[in-house]
Order: structure tokens, then C-alpha cells, then sequence
């Protein structure tokens, strides 16, 4: 049920977007804020080539637009303690999305992601500085000898980790698997990825990719096994650390926890060098018998 204060439709005069929204190389571009009824707004730009399914905006992805959003209007400035993003719809590309962010409390917001009347995403940010992060399971993981990276074409053209991707700083996170159910991969951060304003560090938007793509890989052979076709993002736990910096080669692991009926909870983890996890994902992904058609934009 909408909050009767906060209506869905964008407020009029809410202009266009004219400015990046994370690195430009990315291309994504978001208008000024707009305050109205209680909430902020914004129009969104999303360009053609983000792919996580063809057409489709790749779930890390859509699970950072509430995080950097929420970091435009925050007040207070403070480390993100948490995101949970639920993805309710596929998000098109090529297409001009509306956001709106609603303040929940000191350093909380809610952020939605809508196309047109069609709730794409609601997220939950609690910037209320980081916490250490501890996933031993995954610190092993990552201590183990890189596998043969595995380039797959189920999502073909997936700008985190599609074979025949098509944007400038796609970042071919091609899995490598250490078992049917953990997957390993190195990464070494494009220096055009890190954050506007902070260039000694990888802007969130690529870090919450990686690390999806990561956790679908591991999810994607039992899920295979049981029958379906893909796995797509669901629910998104996104918590970091520490920054992770452009060029250093850092490691991404990913472990399925279970496969219950048609969902599948992993965990996946940048792991430095040092064995300090960095950033850690919770996730829940949904199997299905095919990929969806790309939504219209």
C-alpha cells in the first residue's frame, strides 16, 4: 500500500537528467532533485548496454540505484551500514525511470525505482557507518588457486560477466569453479569505474555487479540440475567495509548456501589480498524456465 502522503506519479516540473549518476563511463544519468508530498524525486536515464539478461538492467546494478541515491540527499554523510533491495520487475535499458526517496530515520532511507506505474525495485539504505565483516568460509575460498576462468553465454551479453558484452567498461568477470556450487574469480577494478568524486576508489555500482554475477554463477549448475533454465536477482543484502581501490587485484567468491524449491540464498565476497573482506552480498535468486523478454523501454 502506497503511503497516503507519497503519491507514485513524479511531481510535475521534474526536469531531465543531465548529469552522471556513479562514473560516467557507466552511462547512466539522473536529473536534480526534486522534493514534493514528503519525498525526493528523480528522472533516470538507463543507456542500452547495462545488460544483466538481454535487455534487461543487471540486478547489481539495480540494487545500487537506492544506495547512490540515497547518498544525494543523506545529511549526515556516514558510511553505508547496509542496502537490502527487493527487485520486484525487469528494469528496461534505453528507458527514462523514475526514483523517489522517502527519509525513514536518522542515516535511513527508502528508495524506489519505478517505470511508469511499475514498481521495479524498493530498497532500504542505512548509512550509519561500516562494520568489519567476517565470512571465513569465503576467506578459504578465495585463499585457493584462481580456476580457469569459464566465459558462459547463458547471459551473453551481461556487462558483469557476458562474453559478448557490449559497453565500453564491461568487466568480464568470467566464473571460474572451484566446485558445482562455489565459484572464484579475480578481479582487477578499471581505474574508470571508481567514484566521481573519490578516484581511489570503486564506485558501489561495480562492486554490487561483480559480486552478483559472482553469486548467480554459483547458483547456476545445481539450479540447472533441478531443471531451470537461468536464475535471476531477487533480494539483495549488500554490506562493505572498506573501499575496494582501482587496480588492485582483489578476488570474488561466491558459495550457494541452499536451493529451496525455487529460490537459491548465496553469499558472495571481494576478499583482498590480506584476507579482509571488503564488501559481502546475502542474496536470494529466483530460478525460472527462461529468460525474460526485454521489458519495453
Amino acid at each position: 500500500m502506497e503511503p497516503p502522503d507519497v503519491p507514485s506519479a513524479p511531481p510535475d516540473g521534474l526536469g531531465a537528467p543531465d548529469r552522471p549518476l556513479g562514473p560516467p563511463v557507466l552511462g547512466l544519468r539522473v536529473s536534480a532533485p526534486r522534493a514534493a508530498d514528503g519525498a525526493v524525486w528523480w528522472a533516470l536515464d538507463v543507456p542500452p548496454d547495462l545488460d544483466g539478461p538481454p535487455g534487461v538492467l543487471q540486478g547489481g546494478l539495480v540494487a545500487a540505484l537506492p544506495l547512490l541515491l540515497a547518498c544525494e540527499v543523506d545529511p549526515f554523510g556516514a558510511p553505508l551500514h547496509h542496502l537490502e533491495v527487493r527487485l520486484a520487475a525487469p528494469t528496461p535499458l534505453g528507458a527514462r525511470l523514475h526514483a523517489r526517496a522517502r527519509a525513514l530515520g536518522t542515516g535511513a532511507h527508502e528508495v524506489e525505482l519505478r517505470h511508469g506505474d511499475r514498481l521495479l525495485a524498493r530498497g532500504e539504505v542505512d548509512l550509519t557507518g561500516a562494520d568489519p565483516l567476517a565470512a571465513s568460509d569465503l576467506v578459504a575460498l578465495a585463499d585457493g588457486p584462481l580456476p580457469v576462468p569459464a566465459p558462459s553465454r547463458e547471459y551473453p551479453t551481461c556487462v558483469g560477466c557476458g562474453p559478448d558484452a557490449t559497453h565500453a567498461a564491461a568487466l568480464h568477470a568470467y566464473p571460474g569453479w572451484v566446485t558445482d556450487e562455489a565459484v572464484l574469480l579475480g578481479w582487477v577494478p578499471d581505474p574508470r569505474l571508481a567514484e566521481p568524486a573519490r578516484p581511489d576508489a570503486i564506485d558501489v555500482a561495480a562492486v554490487t555487479a561483480v559480486l552478483d554475477c559472482a553469486g548467480a554463477w554459483a547458483a547456476f549448475r545445481p539450479a540447472r540440475a533441478a531443471g531451470a533454465a537461468a536464475v535471476l536477482l531477487g533480494t539483495y543484502r549488500f554490506r562493505a567495509a572498506a573501499p575496494v581501490e582501482p587496480l588492485d587485484p582483489v578476488r570474488i567468491a561466491a558459495r550457494l548456501d541452499a536451493l529451496e524449491g525455487r529460490r537459491a540464498r548465496v553469499r558472495s565476497a571481494v576478499v583482498d589480498t590480506d584476507g579482509r573482506v571488503l564488501a559481502l552480498v546475502d542474496a536470494t535468486h529466483v530460478t525460472v524456465t527462461a529468460l525474460p523478454e526485454p521489458p519495453s523501454a
